[in-house]
C-alpha cells in the first residue's frame, strides 16, 4: 500500500527538481556526499556482452547490454570480478552503473536499469552475490525511467530509492523504501520530469 505521505517527501524531492534536474545532490540529502563515502566491498562495475534485441534507442544508439560486471574487493584487498546475466528477455539499459547505498549498511551496491523486452524498464539493485533487489517493470515497453537517488528522504531511519516514471509521459515520481528483504512502493506524486527531451547523447525521441 503507497503512504500517505507522499507530499511530504516529495517536498523534499522537489527541492532537487526545482531546476529540472536530480542527480548526486539528492544523494546528499542522506547525509554524506558521495565523494566522501569509500565503498570496502564494491570496487567497481561496468556493462558488457553489446546487444541490439531491445531496439528502443533512447541512450543514443540501439546498443544495449547483456550482462553487468561487478568488481569486488575482499578483505585482504584483493579484487575479484563476477558477471551477472541480464538473461532471456531482458538487458541493461543504461549508460553506466550508481552506486548508492539502498540496504542502509554503508557500503555501496550496484544500482541499473534491468529492462524486460515486453515489460519496460525496472531499476534493480546488485551487491557483489548478486540482484538483491528491484522495483517492477513499468509495464509498458519501450518506455525509460529516469534515477533520482537513494537517501532516507523522510527520515523515518531507512533508505528510499527514487526514479521517474517515464518523464516525457507519465512523468511520476516514485519513491521506494528498502525494507530489510525488498524495495516497496512508498510514496508516488504525478507531474514531475527529471529529464529534458534531447539530452540524453543527442537521442530525443520520448521516454
Amino acid at each position: 500500500m503507497v503512504s500517505q505521505r507522499a507530499p511530504r517527501l516529495a517536498s523534499r524531492l522537489l527541492q532537487c527538481l526545482a531546476r529540472g534536474v536530480l542527480g548526486a545532490v539528492c544523494v546528499g540529502l542522506a547525509g554524506a556526499a558521495l565523494a566522501d563515502v569509500v565503498a570496502d566491498e564494491i570496487a567497481g562495475a561496468g556493462f558488457r556482452g553489446e546487444t541490439d534485441a531491445y531496439q528502443h534507442c533512447i541512450l543514443g544508439d540501439c546498443i544495449e547490454w547483456s550482462a553487468l560486471e561487478i568488481v569486488g574487493r575482499a578483505t585482504d584487498g584483493a579484487l575479484t570480478s563476477r558477471v551477472f546475466e541480464a538473461g532471456a528477455g531482458f538487458v541493461f539499459e543504461d549508460t553506466g552503473a550508481r552506486f548508492w547505498d539502498v540496504t542502509g549498511d554503508g557500503q555501496f551496491e550496484v544500482v541499473v536499469i534491468l529492462t524486460s523486452l515486453t515489460l519496460g524498464a525496472s531499476l534493480a539493485v546488485y551487491d557483489a552475490d548478486g540482484l538483491i533487489a528491484q522495483t517492477p517493470h513499468i509495464g509498458q515497453t519501450h518506455r525509460w525511467l529516469a534515477p533520482v537517488g537513494a537517501a532516507d528522504f523522510d527520515g523515518d531511519g531507512r533508505i528510499e530509492v527514487a526514479f521517474v516514471d517515464r518523464p516525457h509521459l507519465a512523468k511520476t515520481l516514485r519513491v521506494f523504501e528498502w525494507d530489510g528483504v525488498e524495495l516497496v512502493l512508498d510514496a508516488e506524486l504525478g507531474g514531475l520530469t527529471n529529464h529534458r527531451i534531447g539530452e540524453i547523447y543527442g537521442s530525443s525521441p520520448l521516454c
